[in-house]
């Protein structure tokens, strides 16, 4: 594989990256709720003494908000990601690669998995994904 084939290659798994990111954050947000939800409220400060402190069920509610936020963004940068590697894919002049690509990049599907439904070999899917890759432009 080539230098520029192995940064198309890098530039086209941006949106699987991306996606199990957000997946790895989604499953931190659950973790999260079921904590704060698991910790009921329980305040810090019993009202004989002036406290500004935050009881646990705020700081944890808190935590829970910022990670939302995160999930916001990853999802936004996703839609992008995904925008942009699908636009690349499309632009190859190839029904057959785009096939290769699509179902690799875009639907995160195994080598072996491509090959058997597109009826080749695993050689010769990779075969094509070379091809592919040096018909891909990105920007």
């Amino acid at each position: 594989m080539t230098e520029e084939q192995i940064e198309k290659k890098e530039w086209l798994n941006r949106a699987k990256y991306t996606e199990n990111a957000l997946n790895a954050l989604e499953r931190l947000r659950e973790k999260k709720r079921s904590i704060a939800i698991a910790c009921g409220i329980n305040y810090e400060n019993d009202g004989s003494q002036s406290g500004g402190g935050k009881n646990g069920t705020e700081v944890k509610l808190m935590d829970l908000a910022e990670v939302e936020e995160k999930i916001r963004n990853a999802k936004n940068e996703l839609c992008e990601t995904y925008n942009e590697v699908e636009r690349a894919i499309n632009a190859v002049d190839s029904t057959e690669l785009r096939t290769v690509l699509i179902n690799h990049y875009l639907n995160y599907m195994s080598w072996e998995r491509t090959a058997s439904e597109m009826g080749y070999s695993l050689r010769s899917v990779k075969y094509k994904h070379l091809e592919a890759l040096d018909r891909i432009v990105i920007s």
